[in-house]
């Protein structure tokens, strides 16, 4: 039915690695164009999604469309048994996900398929955004550590000239001012408070993707991208932060 291989095993192993941390089981679609995932997290506050496309790949024999079911922990363990000189090829054998790793010695494995309902499979929504800032991955990633030192949730704010990150905890506070950020605003000024938990989460891929495309809007959800060229795109939607009362 399919067999596609990779002789980068990072673009499905970093990936991988970084969303069982946000799901335990999702649904992985291999049409003609790209091995795909769209899922949400167990709190119902982030939505996945990856797409490796078929030009990351060496091998990319796809007949027919498939949908495979697994449990992303077994998944990425299978997967971290390659090294970076590995070749990981994926196929379906006695309705197993059956996956081969070649290098200096050759090993297979047979993962079980699992069921999900319909109710388990989101549907993606198309969101609109009046602020886009594009930065560089690991600076946005260390000054959400630095704002996790003082506080659970960090708000975005956006205006023509500047992008900036302001954290409030019960004692301390902290600022962050980026420099140059590229920036698209339609408006005047846009703000809005995540959950620095997921944030840290979430740049996880700043280990293996340089830049970050960040989109959002006043009390609404935001949309963080990441991507290499031609081989593969991540991306997270996370819900805004309210706070009790």
């Amino acid at each position: 039915m399919f067999k596609i291989t990779l002789a980068e095993p990072s673009y499905l192993l970093k990936p991988v690695g970084l969303i069982k941390e946000l799901i335990g089981e999702a649904n992985i679609k291999i049409d003609k164009d790209k091995l795909s995932l769209l899922a949400m997290d167990s709190a119902n506050v982030s939505m996945i999604e990856f797409n490796l496309l078929s030009s990351a790949f060496t091998e990319y024999d796809v007949k027919q469309d498939v949908d495979l079911s697994v449990n992303f922990n077994n998944f990425h363990q299978l997967l971290k048994t390659a090294n970076a000189n590995s070749m990981i090829s994926l196929s379906l054998d006695k309705k197993k996900l059956f996956i081969e790793i070649k290098g200096e010695t050759n090993r297979s494995f047979h993962l079980p398929l699992i069921e999900l309902t319909e109710e388990e499979k989101p549907k993606k929504t198309n969101l609109k955004f009046k602020a886009k800032v594009e930065l560089n991955a690991k600076q946005v990633n260390n000054e959400i550590d630095a704002h996790g030192i003082v506080a659970e949730s960090t708000m975005l704010v956006c205006s023509k000239d500047k992008f900036a990150m302001i954290a409030q905890g019960d004692l301390s506070d902290a600022t962050t001012v980026f420099n140059e950020p590229k920036i698209s605003l339609e408006g005047e000024k846009v703000a809005c408070k995540y959950s620095i938990e997921y944030l840290k989460k979430f740049f996880m891929a700043s280990t293996f993707c340089d830049d970050v495309t960040i989109e959002f809007s006043n009390d609404h959800p935001v949309l963080f991208t990441f991507k290499q060229l031609d081989k593969f795109s991540l991306q997270f939607t996370l819900a805004p932060r309210v706070e009790a009362d």
